[in-house]
């Protein structure tokens, strides 16, 4: 069985593989990293891949998991290559989820595509009719445009991020959480559009991220929603080593 874990700055996900298949993936807070092993239970784990935009917690991670499994833990980029043509002036700054998503979205489509990813930041990446990584655009989240509204301002409180029950707040809280929601919402729309100009106006469009769901109701256009995309990238890498 293969482990896949994906470590983001403020949630870590994990899925079980057997073959392609996966069997079972779930998330928690990346402050509860000492919890993992306790989450996935007992497996008869024989290889396991992680991929890390945290580099803080990468270490402890690997310790962990190493220790708990005994076995060997492969990280993207290091000991799993990504095998894709990244067409950016940086290509080793690219986040390893976002190379990731592409390379499980290309799987996918075997076309161009745009992938949206939506958690502590909103990405939203091309991949080329070749599989390429074309590149794309960076915003923050619903949850930490709230927390930058507080941090920076004097008056507005600190707020957990949840769809509000109108567009139109009556009350602080609500203004603040109707402004991240929606204000996702619109953004994501419009990187999409203004993207497939550029890309491809058929380009198909995944969605994933612990954020997505409640984003994706609200969202007036045709999308595929894959919860543990960057999961299955690393599973693909893993399969390829």
């Amino acid at each position: 069985m293969l482990l896949t874990v994906s470590l983001g700055n403020t949630n870590l996900s994990f899925g079980l593989f057997e073959g392609d298949r996966l069997l079972r993936h779930g998330r928690l807070p990346a402050a509860d990293l000492p919890l993992l092993i306790a989450r996935i239970g007992q497996q008869p784990i024989r290889r396991i891949a992680l991929a890390s935009v945290a580099p803080a917690m990468t270490g402890r991670a690997i310790s962990l998991l190493a220790g708990s499994y005994q076995t060997d833990v492969l990280v993207a980029g290091r000991d799993l290559p990504y095998g894709i043509e990244i067409q950016c002036e940086q290509p080793d700054q690219v986040g390893a989820d976002r190379l990731l998503n592409a390379i499980a979205a290309y799987a996918r489509t075997r076309t161009a595509t745009l992938v949206v990813d939506i958690g502590t930041a909103i990405t939203v990446n091309a991949v080329s009719a070749r599989g390429s990584f074309c590149g794309g655009a960076i915003a923050p989240g619903p949850a930490l445009m709230l927390r930058a509204l507080h941090e920076h301002t004097a008056l507005l409180p600190a707020v957990a991020y949840e769809k509000p029950a109108s567009v139109l707040g009556r009350n602080t809280i609500a203004a603040m959480r109707s402004g991240a929601h929606w204000g996702a919402v619109a953004l994501v729309e419009s990187l999409v559009a203004r993207m497939a100009e550029e890309l491809s106006p058929r380009a198909p469009i995944i969605l994933t991220g612990g954020d997505a769901e409640p984003i994706a109701r609200d969202l007036k256009m045709k999308f595929e929603l894959r919860p543990a995309l960057t999961l299955e990238g690393l599973a693909i890498l893993a399969g390829k080593a």
